[in-house]
């Protein structure tokens, strides 16, 4: 395994309130974490949990409050803006955002070649265009609409012909199908992982979604209030998790029959001391409220001073997000 992204004890704190009274909110507590080249890492995780803060961190967006973020070896903030042009992409929740509406959606998709000065002009335009288009199953004169004139799926495929045609090594997908219609979902998660197996990138693919995502990901992290909970490979979430939060993110989603499983209602602040998850944790003990439980384990971690699987079955449909993205 070459790994292509590291990030060594990375963390974001940001300063907050007025000038004389900031305050330090941590968005992301240290974290250590790979993804191999021709890796699919899955991220999820409620709003707030820091998905998007270290899908930051990971293509160069912003930089660590401490740590490192590695690409290739190197401390990413350092490699110059022609040596990273080109090798990330991004797809983002919502692609009217992404795509100007102003110009085509020929123009779109080239403005990242053109950043490399590789931009092609008249019939090598429209046939790289075209190529570029058909690859994620749209027709190639497609290039002449204004985004306006797409649906959302459409619109979506072309954010992503957009990211992928300057062959990148590692791309973000943040909230990606998010906000599509369930069919147009599966269509756009068979593309994505079509596309990734063929092209080789390596991804990290956030979501809320756990169906979607154990079904496109190599393996999954769980982030909880900045902190890493649970890392494991994808196969393994299709049973109750190890954590208690993850196996309530099951439950919530119903992916999950287990009532002992469900988290209590969001307390809206986190503890002092002991574990972040602890006033909403149905398993939650003494020591829970007075130590911070390490993150253990080897080829599958998890952050729990109780780290046992109850006696849980997945619902009779687990594996439905499967067979429906594969139509």
């Amino acid at each position: 395994m070459t790994v292509l992204i590291q990030a060594e004890g990375a963390s974001v704190v940001h300063r907050v309130g007025p000038i004389l009274s900031r305050q330090r909110l941590v968005a992301l507590h240290p974290i250590d974490i790979t993804i191999a080249r021709g890796e699919c890492l899955g991220l999820v995780g409620e709003s707030g949990s820091g998905k998007s803060t270290l899908g930051s961190l990971l293509i160069g967006r912003q930089r660590p409050t401490t740590g490192l973020v590695r690409f290739e070896g190197l401390p990413l903030h350092k490699l110059g803006r022609q040596a990273r042009s080109g090798r990330f992409g991004a797809v983002l929740q919502q692609p009217k955002f992404s795509l100007n509406p102003m110009l085509s959606v020929g123009d779109s998709l080239l403005e990242p070649l053109a950043i490399l000065g590789q931009r092609p002009s008249g019939a090598q335009a429209r046939r790289v265009l075209g190529e570029s288009l058909e690859r994620v199953g749209l027709p190639g004169e497609m290039q002449d609409r204004r985004p306006h004139q797409l649906s959302g799926g459409q619109r979506q495929r072309v954010s992503i012909a957009r990211a992928l045609i300057s062959r990148p090594d590692f791309v973000l997908f943040d909230e990606a199908v998010s906000a599509l219609d369930v069919s147009v979902q599966a269509q756009v998660l068979n593309l994505i992982r079509r596309l990734q197996k063929s092209d080789g990138f390596s991804a990290l693919f956030i979501s809320h979604d756990l169906a979607a995502t154990r079904y496109i990901c190599d393996r999954i992290a769980v982030l909880y209030a900045g902190r890493l909970m649970e890392l494991g490979p994808a196969e393994a979430f299709y049973r109750p998790a190890h954590n208690p939060y993850s196996r309530g993110l099951q439950a919530a989603s119903g992916l999950l029959d287990d009532q002992d499983a469900e988290l209590r209602l969001d307390s809206k602040s986190l503890p002092q001391s002991g574990c972040a998850l602890a006033p909403r944790c149905p398993q939650q003990k003494a020591i829970c409220r007075e130590r911070e439980p390490p993150l253990l384990g080897q080829t599958h971690l998890s952050r729990c001073h109780f780290d046992a699987v109850p006696n849980a079955t997945l619902l009779s449909g687990q594996r439905q997000e499967a067979s429906r993205c594969d139509t």
